[in-house]
Formats: C-alpha cells, structure tokens, sequence
C-alpha cells in the first residue's frame, strides 16, 4: 500500500454493534487515497471478532488497554501516515462525499487549519433523525467556541496533522471535552471551517460510557468552562495552572459553572450581533435561555463582578 494523504481515526470501546457500519461508510466513501485506523481501547464485546471479520488491506487494528479518548486518538494519529486526519467516531458513520468535500477544501485552502461539517444526529433509541447544520463562516466559529458552543461535532472534524502536531494534540490533563479544548487551540492557530451540509450520521446514546464518565464527579459543562479559562491564559502567554481553576471552579459549583456559560453567550450576542448568521444567533440564544435561572441565581455572588469574560477570570487568578 502507498502512503494515503489520509487518515481515518476511530477511537472505539465496546462498540461492536456499531463498527461493522462505521467501517463500511469510510469504504464507500468517494474519496479513495485513505487509510482508517481503529484503536481499540480494550474492548469487553465483540468489537475484535467484528474486526477481524471486516479486515481489508487499508484498515489498521491496533489493541491498547483501556484508556481515555484523548490518549486513544493521540495513539491512532501517532500512527497515521497521512497528511490529513479525520475523526470518525466509532458509533457513528460518514456519509459518502465527506472526505471528497473535506479535503478539496484543505488542499484548495492552505489557510485553513481544520474543517467541520453539518450532522444527522440519530436518536438510538427512537430512530428519530433531526439535521443541525452550523455556522460557515470561519469568523463565526471563535465567536461561538469562546461562548462555550461547540459548532464542529468532533465526527465531522477534518484538520492537517501538521497543525495538530503544532498545537500539541490532544490534552492529557481534560479529562472531558477534550475535542472542545483541542478545536480552541486550533482557532488559536489558524482558520476553522463548517460545511453548512451534513457529512455525517451520529448515533446519540444515552447509555454511552462516554456520557456516563464523570470524572471526580464533573459535567462537560465543567471541562468546557476549565478549557476557556486556560485557553485564554495561554493566550496571554501566562500560565495559569489547571489546579488552581479547577479549584476556583469547583467553589463556585454547577449552578456558577452553567451561569459563566450563559452570561459569556449573551456578551457573544450583544458584542458580535451584526456578524452572527441566524443559525449562529439561535445557538447561542438556546445558551442563554437555558441558563436564565442559574444567571438569576448567581449574580450577586462575589465573583460575578470579575466574570465577565474567561479572560477576566484568568487575569484575577493569576493575580
């Protein structure tokens, strides 16, 4: 086999029922110069009988102990030979012109770092089937990342493992929403793009290990907070320990957490209002209006006063 210009990374842990198709959809796809690799994170289930059954001559198997999704990946592109990664999680499928439209976009824009795709999300347990499709334009996607929206689901994200390597890969220290932090320091590197049609099929499931992973007892909701606060520390060139954000957060509690969530997507709208599309707009303004109650509640807390950015937040802690 020559060397691809792509490389399909699947991170998988029991996901036997799901990898049969999974693997399939990167084999129709339209696009041919691709290798998918498959890490399987010590799987208890079928995933290595349905594995070895599905084998072909550009799929690459590798067997690691139980591990987080983070290091699972990091693993997968450390073993990439292509130019271009593309995340496909393992319970979810690609639709046939994903890699054709991603990669014509990497190679005919050198500017662009990374490029995202609308989804169809799948219900598991109804079949019901709805179509999110996000913002297109790459002076969009800051706006709504600093927000805490994530507007590229992590199926969909297509990068240059150049740019990746660059940002460091992966963080070894979140230990939830990694994609979130790692798609912050790639905007931090360079543009990011959406394609406004959906490229790919997500199962949501509600039972999935990954929803049910709470480490120390955190939401996404959290992690998402932490990777804002420290992103924008390493963009002041100063750094501020994890310990001692999660700490801060921590002491302000859920409530505190999902009310910076609100407030800094209001502040997005009212900053940015004349640059938002309306996709972008109903976003955000879903974000506020869930965190209405918790806005309410936290207000007169004593940190509110210093909040009202993570950067904010950032120059008070290290102060």
């Amino acid at each position: 086999m020559t060397r691809p210009f792509v490389s399909v990374i699947t991170n998988s842990y029991n996901s036997g029922t799901y990898l049969r198709s999974n693997i399939e959809s990167i084999v129709q796809q339209s696009y041919f110069d691709w290798e998918h690799i498959v890490i399987d994170c010590g799987s208890t289930d079928n995933s290595i009988d349905i594995l070895s059954q599905v084998a072909h001559r550009r799929l690459r198997v590798f067997q690691v102990p139980f591990c987080g999704v983070a290091d699972g990946r990091n693993i997968g592109i450390a073993k990439a030979k292509g130019d271009i990664i593309a995340i496909l999680d393992s319970d979810d499928y690609a639709l046939p012109e994903r890699l054709s439209k991603q990669v014509n976009i990497l190679v005919s824009m050198p500017d662009i770092v990374g490029v995202g795709s609308g989804i169809i999300r799948i219900d598991e347990a109804t079949n019901g089937r709805r179509k999110f499709i996000y913002s297109a334009n790459p002076e969009q996607i800051p706006i709504l990342l600093q927000a805490g929206f994530n507007p590229i689901p992590h199926s969909s994200l297509t990068f240059r493992l150049s740019s990746f390597k660059a940002v460091g890969g992966y963080s070894k220290t979140i230990e939830k929403c990694e994609d979130f932090e790692l798609l912050l320091r790639l905007a931090g590197s360079g543009p990011l793009l959406s394609l406004p049609i959906p490229l790919v099929q997500c199962m949501h499931r509600q039972g999935s290990h990954t929803r049910k992973h709470r480490p120390k007892g955190r939401d996404e909701f959290f992690y998402t907070v932490l990777s804002l606060i420290l992103n924008s520390s390493g963009a002041m060139s100063v750094g501020l320990s994890q310990e001692i954000v999660e700490t801060w957060l921590d002491a302000v509690g859920p409530d505190g957490v999902r009310a910076l969530l609100g407030r800094w997507s209001l502040g997005a709208i009212w900053q940015n209002y004349l640059k938002l599309n309306f996709n972008s707009l109903e976003y955000l303004m879903k974000q506020v209006v869930s965190r209405v109650s918790n806005i309410t509640r936290c207000r007169e807390k004593e940190w509110w006063a210093y909040s009202k950015t993570p950067r904010d937040i950032a120059v008070f802690l290290l102060s």
